[in-house]
């Protein structure tokens, strides 16, 4: 239009025509589409001369350059992971140089692109504070973000969506004495470490990763953090991976001002790299995270020689976190290996992202992430304070606990030889479990090559075979539908009897992303106050103390819960076998209620046979330990009898005996008293206190910390 312009204004020259000018204007402006028309006639009210071919030409001008310019922007802010804007730049899509309603300016905030400050990156992971001095010292609109009105003018219905007032919910700040004293309300707190001289600086472990939901994907920077209960995603990704939110009631407090957590979801995070890992996180999302600060020496760590040969999770050491990854979830992203650059005194982690490092830096700032879920602390206060003022009352349940009750009234039962069994209670519309075989394969040779088994644990799982607590799965039933689970020996030397004890992983994940622990009811918690256990104790004359031999392993496990329970393990010709447990597990959620609940059920059935032994299970029971005692020798040595026997119909064994009176452990067989590993120093254990049997007298040890 323009070259046709000057071509016309030559012609003009010569001819003279001033009104076949006008007429030229004219039947350019028809072509022109509404939006150019509407300003170019805006144009024309400030102007009461007849516009020229030449005013036709400087309206067009900038149009071209504003063209071009829009070009080179889209180009620039074009990413991946977001929908690509259109690249169709017909007359009908191109915007006025002059101010007008329409007008696409660059961000003032990152002079990166034309989109609306709202959808900033920038501006969304800065803290609030900076956020309205930006607002202030560009002159935009508090409500809608723009730089044409001020939010007296602006015509925006939208509002806050935390509090209703007239203010864009990117500018919304809580108030830091907000305080919650109703029901019981988390904080997780994360802190930044202000420079001071004292404090080394350095930087942090962090990975480049890829965070996918619904078929969205968006590449971002995760830290992880080995200090976070929880794992807490940026407001801007959840919003950019449109996360199905779930309601929470929270607060976050800390480096960042204070917010409250209303939502949480679920993503999938990968390596950035081709890779099979794909892990399912359940993520709290908070509008911003504190940044980790890479070490000025950045390119000198990576290239030295402990490094050069790695694939590193994030080259740069750092930046802006949109992820920080808590240590629910560092199980799966952690390789168990380990290395260090004595050169930079830095510490590298092997990751499922690849190597990840930590260490000292020559920045200006020092970084230091702490993420902490806690009771808040006035609900607390005034909760404890209410608390004391009051007699307890009876907890009401809850509709899970009265269904998983229900279900094991239902279902438990007592087996000719006096053992009990029922079916473990499940949720009403459990996830799928999906494969698992695979996943427990995995950990057991992982496990293996990293420590070898045991020989005690090899012993411990033989001995369960020999007991018929756990059976090799026949062949015809192999490919039932069925969980396999990780095990692993747990190690505690302070116990007399059992050293090595297996332990399974009931909140490992299949391919399905769920484990087996999500489709049981954890059921309510039966257990009495080990405080009101331990004074009532102390009111006795004679202290006695025992606990319940392999507790778990007395209760049977239905059949219809066997294949739930399957794991992998080595036979004595070294293959891997597919074995099964047959009876209650350590690590699965609703094993404490069942164990628990099955004592119940046996001592209320023969309360009327006994009376005083099936009162002293319901009220000084912890779990398998006994800790209580009698007035005189006669009387406890009645109730250790009575005890015994009302335990032994059910298939337990009470042992473990110890006694402040020596007359009384007189009484008891040999082979149920206490092994004295202490050397005769008589300093033993009851609920987690030492107890000096020849004294009577209860204490605790402290560490040196120096």
């Amino acid at each position: 239009m323009i070259m046709r312009t000057d071509k016309v204004l030559i012609e003009m020259d010569e001819i003279g025509g001033k009104h076949i000018e006008t007429l030229a204007v004219a039947l350019a402006v028809r072509d022109m589409d509404t939006e150019l028309k509407k300003e170019w006639l805006r144009q024309l009210k400030c102007d009461d001369r007849l516009s020229t071919l030449s005013d036709l030409k400087d309206f067009a001008v900038p149009l071209m350059h504003n063209l071009e310019k829009r070009k080179t922007l889209q180009s620039y802010s074009e990413q991946p992971w977001k929908k690509k804007l259109s690249t169709d730049h017909s007359a009908s899509t191109i915007s006025t140089p002059r101010k007008s309603t329409k007008e696409k300016r660059i961000c003032p905030i990152c002079k990166n692109g034309s989109h609306p400050t709202y959808h900033c990156r920038k501006f969304k992971e800065a803290a609030v504070s900076q956020r309205l001095n930006w607002v202030r010292q560009h002159k935009l609109c508090n409500n809608c973000l723009h730089h044409s009105h001020t939010a007296a003018d602006c015509t925006s219905t939208y509002k806050c969506r935390h509090c209703e007032e007239k203010h864009n919910y990117l500018l919304h700040q809580d108030e830091k004495s907000a305080r919650n004293v109703k029901g019981t309300s988390f904080t997780a707190v994360i802190d930044s470490c202000d420079e001071d001289d004292n404090v080394k600086k350095g930087f942090i472990y962090t990975a480049l990763v890829v965070l996918k939901h619904n078929g969205n994907c968006i590449p971002a920077r995760a830290a992880l953090d080995g200090g976070s209960t929880h794992t807490i995603i940026t407001e801007t990704i959840a919003q950019d991976l449109k996360i199905q939110r779930k309601p929470m009631d929270a607060n976050i407090s800390g480096a960042v001002s204070s917010k409250k957590l209303k939502h949480y979801g679920f993503v999938h995070v990968s390596p950035v790299f081709p890779s099979d890992v794909d892990i399912r996180l359940s993520v709290c999302i908070s509008s911003t995270l504190p940044a980790s600060t890479p070490p000025d020496n950045a390119k000198d760590i990576i290239k030295c020689k402990e490094f050069s040969s790695d694939i590193l999770a994030d080259s740069k050491l750092g930046g802006h976190i949109d992820i920080i990854i808590g240590t629910h979830d560092l199980y799966y992203i952690h390789k168990n290996e380990t290395k260090v650059c004595t050169e930079h005194k830095v510490l590298a982690m092997n990751t499922v992202f690849g190597w990840s490092l930590c260490g000292p830096g020559t920045s200006d700032e020092a970084t230091a992430l702490k993420i902490e879920v806690t009771e808040s602390q006035d609900s607390a206060i005034f909760q404890r304070m209410y608390s004391l003022e009051t007699v307890p009352q009876a907890s009401t349940l809850t509709a899970e606990e009265e269904s998983a009750v229900q279900q094991f009234n239902e279902t438990v039962q007592q087996h000719p030889d006096g053992r009990y069994s029922c079916v473990l209670p499940k949720y009403d519309s459990p996830p799928p479990i999906g494969d698992s075989l695979a996943m427990a394969k995995a950990r057991f040779l992982q496990n293996e090559k990293k420590c070898g088994m045991l020989p005690e644990f090899n012993r411990e799982l033989d001995t369960y075979h020999e007991m018929d607590h756990c059976e090799v799965v026949p062949m015809d039933e192999i490919h039932k539908d069925s969980f396999y689970l990780p095990v692993q020996g747990i190690i505690k030397l302070s116990s007399t009897t059992t050293k090595v004890r297996p332990v399974f992983d009931g909140s490992a994940k299949s391919t399905s992303g769920h484990s087996i622990n999500e489709i049981y009811l954890t059921g309510p918690n039966l257990y009495p106050l080990t405080s009101d256990i331990l004074l009532k104790f102390r009111t006795k004359m004679i202290g006695l103390t025992a606990d319940i031999s392999k507790m778990y392993r007395e209760v049977r496990l239905d059949k219809r819960d066997m294949d739930n329970h399957r794991f992998i393990v080595r036979d004595s010709q070294g293959r891997l076998v597919s074995m099964r447990m047959k009876r209650l597990t350590f690590g699965i959620k609703p094993s404490p209620f069942v164990a628990t609940s099955v004592l119940r059920h046996h001592v209320t059935v023969n309360a009327d046979r006994f009376p005083e032994a099936s009162a002293e299970v319901h009220h000084n029971f912890y779990v398998d330990d006994y800790v209580s005692g009698a007035d005189s020798e006669t009387d406890a040595v009645k109730i250790q009898q009575s005890l015994c026997q009302l335990l032994s119909e059910a298939g337990m064994v009470l042992r473990k005996w110890r006694s402040s009176s020596s007359d009384v452990i007189a009484e008891i067989p040999a082979d149920l008293k206490e092994i004295d590993t202490n050397h005769g120093c008589n300093a033993l254990k009851a609920l987690g206190i030492h107890w000096d049997t020849v004294n009577d007298n209860l204490f605790v040890t402290t560490c040196n910390f120096s």
